[in-house]
């Protein structure tokens, strides 16, 4: 029987984990010692980067170690979203250009299109096998090449915000070849709606518990952001506000299964690409964009943004407050800095 712990009665001030956790941000990812009773313990406490906007973070959080954290995007798996693995050339490229011949770190793959529907069906689902085949076949791929990585995937095991009862958990056991080839699991927790902070939390509480459920042993770090999952148009893209963005990842860090917690917290930093695309009006041949969501990723963008400042200016004075924020809510130490204004 598992029990979630989600702590919301606690005060983010005097919040504290037993301990300390672990965090991993893409754009901004930090790795810190683990608490007691976690899936599994770490080393002392790294701060890891991908993107080039974290650069000046890494002086400021310099003490704490930094190393580079590989995120495999699904263009270097599946570039059409077909759900198989066609194109090994690609990820030979991707794992020779990124990741050393001697890694031991974590390997982050991020492959949801032609995947996901399919593994939320479960055998049901006239692909459901070979998904769960061709997913396996990229992670052992990867550890032929890389042996000593820990590897992974967002969002495996998968998950469904308004309907996880039986058929999800018949889902999520069929899959147990996929949750057996992987290292590690990167369950994405990401914040969804802003006036319903507590269903987020005992839904996606439901979720951590079954990850841990399902890792045993090995580590569980929670895929999450510090802006909304882009599923409403009211909230999409927008920061979330400080309290609830760190009771979100403390609550959930605190769930626990047979005295397992989630390891640490990984932090989304596509910020770069998605600004920077939302930012410029017009594709290539001269159209502009119209849709919706572009236009709210502009919208976002020229709100947190001072005039004529640079995408890439902009989230070196937002990713260090982030971090701040992260270590926060996994660490239980409050965050001293001041988000960056507009002004």
């Amino acid at each position: 029987m598992h029990r979630v712990t989600h702590n919301r009665s606690r005060s983010i001030g005097s919040f504290r984990l037993p301990g300390r956790g672990v965090l991993v941000a893409f754009g901004i990812v930090a790795l810190v010692a683990s608490s007691p009773g976690v899936a599994v313990a770490t080393d002392p406490p790294v701060l890891l980067g991908t993107l080039a906007t974290t650069e000046g973070v890494f002086e400021e959080y310099g003490i704490w170690g930094i190393v580079p954290t590989p995120l495999l995007p699904q263009s270097g798996i599946d570039p059409y979203g077909n759900g198989a693995f066609e194109t090994p050339a690609l990820l030979e490229n991707w794992v020779n250009t990124h990741v050393p011949a001697d890694y031991d770190g974590y390997i982050v793959i991020e492959w949801r299109d032609g995947v996901t529907e399919p593994l939320l069906a479960g055998e049901d689902h006239e692909r459901f096998d070979s998904v769960v085949a061709e997913m396996v076949s990229v992670v052992d791929e990867i550890k032929r090449q890389r042996p000593g990585a820990l590897v992974g995937y967002v969002g495996i095991p998968v998950f469904d915000y308004w309907s996880h009862g039986d058929a999800w958990r018949s889902a999520l056991d069929a899959a147990k070849p996929l949750h057996d080839a992987v290292d590690a699991f990167f369950p994405d927790v990401r914040d969804v709606y802003g006036t319903e902070p507590a269903r987020d939390l005992d839904r996606l509480g439901v979720y951590v518990a079954a990850t841990l459920e399902i890792a045993g042993d090995r580590p569980v770090l929670l895929y999450t952001s510090h802006r909304y999952e882009n599923v409403t148009e009211r909230w999409g893209y927008s920061l979330i506000p400080r309290d609830e963005y760190v009771a979100h990842i403390s609550g959930l860090m605190a769930v626990e299964f047979d005295g397992h917690r989630p390891a640490g917290a990984v932090a989304a930093g596509n910020e770069r690409q998605t600004f920077a695309a939302g930012a410029s009006v017009k594709v290539r041949g001269g159209f502009v964009r119209t849709d919706p969501e572009w236009q709210r990723v502009r919208d976002v963008f020229a709100t947190e943004t001072r005039a004529g400042e640079e995408v890439n200016e902009y989230l070196t004075r937002l990713h260090p407050y982030v971090l701040c924020l992260l270590g926060e809510a996994v660490r239980g130490e409050p965050c001293t800095l001041e988000p960056p204004r507009s002004e």
